[in-house]
């Protein structure tokens, strides 16, 4: 039996900006298949996962582009040369 898992809150608040689920709806995932799921009323769809893959991938990119950021502040801070 597979286990069911709410995404995120980083990728549930990139679906709501984008209109992609309500303020009452999370999205969970059970195995490869992610649906969503409004809170209040328990009304339940599919969601594509090609759109929770685009969305994961776009929040992963934005997470490393600030970390390489923080990295190269911290790095001219310190005054860390390249080996």
């Amino acid at each position: 039996m597979s286990v069911e898992k709410v995404l995120s809150n980083t990728i549930l608040e990139q679906l709501r900006i984008n209109g992609l689920i309500s303020e009452n709806e999370v999205v969970i995932s059970v195995g490869d298949i992610y649906y969503a799921k409004n809170v209040l009323s328990d009304q339940k769809r599919i969601v594509e996962s090609a759109i929770i893959d685009q969305v994961s991938n776009v929040t992963i990119n934005e997470i490393l582009l600030s970390l390489i950021g923080l990295y190269k502040i911290w790095k001219e801070k310190n005054k860390i040369k390249q080996l």
